[in-house]
């Protein structure tokens, strides 16, 4: 909520053409990014500082505080990268904004050309996962939304040492029982639950479910 409060902040700053208005809802914007990013470092989620890192080094950007903004925009870049999260490129697009702001064409080209990159290359996996899901019925968007639920569910339950509402302990119970693949990722998911050593992710799933599971991991 305090990360989406920012976000709005930062909406209604750009829509905003008085400037002393625009500044108000940027500052109100990075006291609740900084709130949300707290309450990430706190839980040890580092997904989610990544996003709150990348969402005030835009805020700074805007504020013309550019050093502040570079600062944040290379915390997001070094967690982005470490843990292989694909909302890299956004860093990439936000670190060649500021260098555009500061008149340094040479590092906004260089920061452009790795974000136009890493969008071909997100573009063309989505475009053969969508060619695939046919094929893998794994790949499909209602279970990869259900996995995700799940995966959230299961972080929650392990960050605050307590059991999984009855709803998605039913559900992962479920899983559970699964031939195949399903049934890994219920097993995997209960190891999770249950505060046992992270397993390793379950192999030969489509890239969208490893995606979610590894940043599970990440996350813990």
């Amino acid at each position: 909520n305090a990360q989406n409060r920012g976000i709005l902040y930062q909406t209604r700053a750009e829509n905003s053409s008085d400037p002393t208005r625009r500044t108000a809802y940027l500052r109100q914007a990075a006291a609740s990014v900084e709130e949300c990013l707290a309450i990430m470092l706190e839980m040890g989620n580092q997904v989610g500082a990544a996003l709150s890192y990348m969402e005030l080094g835009k805020t700074y950007r805007l504020l013309g505080d550019f050093e502040q903004a570079e600062k944040q925009l290379h915390q997001a870049l070094q967690l982005h990268e470490s843990l292989n999260i694909p909302d890299v490129f956004k860093t990439y697009w936000n670190l060649a904004a500021l260098a555009r702001d500061r008149g340094n064409a040479a590092a906004a080209a260089q920061w452009q050309a790795k974000y136009d990159a890493k969008r071909a290359e997100l573009d063309a996996r989505n475009r053969a996962d969508g060619a695939g899901q046919a094929a893998n019925p794994l790949a499909n968007p209602q279970l990869v939304q259900f996995v995700a639920a799940l995966a959230q569910a299961a972080y929650q339950a392990r960050a605050a040492n307590a059991s999984l509402p009855p709803e998605a302990a039913e559900a992962l119970a479920e899983l559970m029982e699964q031939p195949g693949a399903l049934g890994q990722i219920g097993l995997f998911l209960s190891a999770i639950v249950a505060g046992e050593a992270v397993p390793a992710v379950p192999a030969g799933l489509p890239p969208q479910l490893t995606d979610i599971l590894q940043a599970l991991v990440a996350a813990l």
